[in-house]
């Protein structure tokens, strides 16, 4: 995505709309979390391999951060998603295997 935007030093407009549409989306899909939650549950017994326990089920909480502490019943704000979801962003592109997976669909599509 980021070569498709121009990246953050050659088109860093582009790269700062970018971010803005994806924390937009991603706090979208927050919203609507309790229903994909509910909704991956009800997979569970399909066989897709990605998604064969409730360990997956909690993996897709923890990542749409909806509960900071389920004890104390306090939920992450979409200012606090919004920063988590850009400093995972920020770390994607320091990521060798990201790199390394851009570089094998640029050979594959040469």
């Amino acid at each position: 995505m980021r070569a498709v935007f121009g990246g953050k030093k050659k088109d860093p407009a582009g790269f700062i709309k970018f971010q803005s549409y994806s924390t937009t989306a991603y706090n979208i899909a927050r919203k609507h979390g309790n229903h994909l939650i509910a909704l991956m549950s009800l997979m569970i017994s399909c066989g897709i391999p990605e998604l064969q326990k409730s360990g997956d089920i909690k993996w897709l909480e923890d990542h749409l951060k909806l509960i900071k502490d389920i004890d104390k019943g306090i939920l992450y704000t979409d200012d606090e998603a919004a920063e988590s979801f850009q400093e995972q962003i920020e770390a994607s592109l320091k990521c060798e295997r990201t790199e390394f997976n851009n570089f094998c669909h640029l050979v594959k599509h040469s």
